[in-house]
C-alpha cells in the first residue's frame, strides 16, 4: 500500500497522539498506529460507571453477567466503612488473595510465608477457582473494589481473570464508595453456582522471571516499569513489607534497567483515589519517562512488591491498546533469588555509577 502525503500527515498526528514510537517503513508504521487505535476503541467498553451498572440491574440485563466485588480491609481496622459488609445487589464477594490461595485464608495477604503464597494459583487450579465463582471463559464479569485500596484489589482480580482466560472483564470505576455516593442501595452478597471451565490461559499477560531477566540484560526487547515508592526503588526503605502487621520480606532496591514510575497512587485520578488515572495522562507519563522508547517495540512489563500495585498499570496499559505484562513474582520473588542483581539509585537524578550489590555480597537476606 502506498501512502500519499495526506495519509502520512494523518500517521504523524496519530503517532504523536499515541506517544509511542513506530519503527519500520511508513506502511508498517501506519499499520502499527491503526492497530493500536483499533484496540483502544475495542476496549473502551471495559471501563464502566456506577450509573451504567445500576441501569443494567434496574433493567434486568445484569442477569447476563457476573458482578464481582473484591474487598480488602486493613487487618484490625474497625472503622465504620470496614464494618459495612453490604455490596452491590447480586454481587459475589471475594478477597483479592482468593486467586492466590482460593479458600485457604491462612495464606491471604499479609500472611505470605513464601513467594508462591503471593502468586496466582497454578493455571488449572486458578481456572477451577474462577469456575467456582460461577464464571467461565465466556462470562462477562464486572469487577469493582471495596474497602481499603479498592482500586488496587479490583485490578488485581481483573488481571487474574484475564490471565485465567475470561474474555470479557470490565471494571466499574470508583468502586463501592462511588456506588454508595450515587445513592444506590446495597445488599447481602450472593452465592455463586460453579461453572465448568474449557478456556485457555492467556500466558501473554504474565511476565516470568526468565523474561524479566532477559529484558534486564538487554537480550530481549521490552521495558521494565517499577510501580512502588521511591524509597523502595532506591533501596533506602526496606520495611514496606516488614512491620507489625506484615512480615513478608525486608529488601529494597530495583531490578537493573527498570524505569521508576511512582507508587500506585500515581495511577489514580488526582481528585478521587478510587478511580483510575485518565488514559491520556497515563500515556503521557509513560512517554515522558521513556517507557515506549526503551521497550523497543516489546512489552511494557510492570512490577511492584508482590504484583498487586502493578496490576493497575497492566490494566491501564491494556486499555490503551499496549502490549503489557504483570510480573507476578515482583521484587519479592526477584530479591529472594541470590543470583539476581539488585541496584540502588534515586531517579530521576542521573547516577553515573549506581551501587550494585552483587549476589556474593548480599546472599539471600540483606540487612
Amino acid at each position: 500500500m502506498a501512502l500519499n502525503e495526506k495519509m502520512y500527515s494523518h500517521l504523524e498526528v496519530e503517532a504523536q497522539r499515541l506517544e509511542e514510537p513506530c519503527a519500520g517503513s511508513i506502511e508498517s508504521q501506519y499499520a502499527h498506529v491503526s492497530r493500536q487505535m483499533a484496540l483502544r476503541r475495542k476496549r473502551e467498553h471495559k471501563l464502566v460507571s456506577a450509573e451504567w451498572l445500576h441501569e443494567q440491574i434496574e433493567s434486568g440485563d445484569a442477569g447476563s453477567f457476573v458482578i464481582l466485588e473484591v474487598r480488602w480491609d486493613e487487618p484490625g481496622d474497625e472503622n465504620e466503612a470496614c464494618k459495612d459488609k453490604s455490596c452491590i445487589p447480586g454481587a459475589i464477594c471475594v478477597h483479592p488473595s482468593y486467586f492466590e490461595s482460593e479458600n485457604d485464608s491462612s495464606k491471604y495477604y499479609p500472611y505470605y510465608k513464601c513467594v508462591d503464597d503471593g502468586n496466582l494459583l497454578g493455571d488449572e487450579a486458578l481456572q477451577q477457582a474462577i469456575g467456582a465463582l460461577g464464571i467461565d471463559e465466556d462470562t462477562t464479569v464486572v469487577v469493582y473494589g471495596s474497602g481499603c485500596i479498592s482500586i488496587m484489589v479490583a485490578c488485581r482480580a481483573i488481571w487474574a481473570l484475564m490471565y485465567g482466560g475470561v474474555k470479557d472483564v470490565r471494571f466499574m470505576d470508583g468502586g463501592y464508595k462511588t456506588w454508595q455516593a450515587e445513592g444506590y442501595l446495597g445488599a447481602e452478597p450472593s452465592s455463586p453456582e460453579r461453572k465448568p471451565w474449557k478456556g485457555e490461559i492467556e500466558a501473554g499477560y504474565l511476565a516470568t522471571t526468565q523474561e524479566v531477566q532477559e529484558v534486564s540484560n538487554g537480550n530481549a526487547s521490552g521495558a521494565l516499569v517499577d510501580i512502588r515508592k521511591i524509597v523502595e526503588h532506591d533501596g533506602s526503605f526496606r520495611n514496606n513489607y516488614w512491620c507489625d502487621a506484615c512480615r513478608i520480606f525486608d529488601r529494597a532496591g530495583h531490578i537493573p534497567k527498570s524505569i521508576f514510575f511512582g507508587n500506585w497512587e500515581e495511577l489514580c485520578d488526582s481528585s478521587d483515589i478510587d478511580k483510575l488515572l485518565n488514559l491520556s495522562e497515563f500515556r503521557e507519563r509513560l512517554d515522558t519517562l521513556g517507557c515506549f522508547k526503551q521497550s523497543g517495540g516489546g512489552p511494557l512489563i510492570f512490577y511492584c512488591g508482590t504484583g498487586w500495585r502493578s496490576s493497575m498499570s497492566f490494566f491501564l496499559s491494556y486499555l490503551l491498546g499496549c502490549e503489557a505484562k504483570n510480573y507476578d513474582d515482583g521484587f519479592y520473588g526477584w530479591s529472594e533469588d541470590p543470583t539476581k542483581e539488585i541496584r540502588y539509585s534515586r531517579p530521576p537524578t542521573p547516577v553515573e555509577d549506581p551501587q550494585i550489590l552483587t549476589p556474593e555480597a548480599r546472599g539471600h537476606n540483606v540487612k
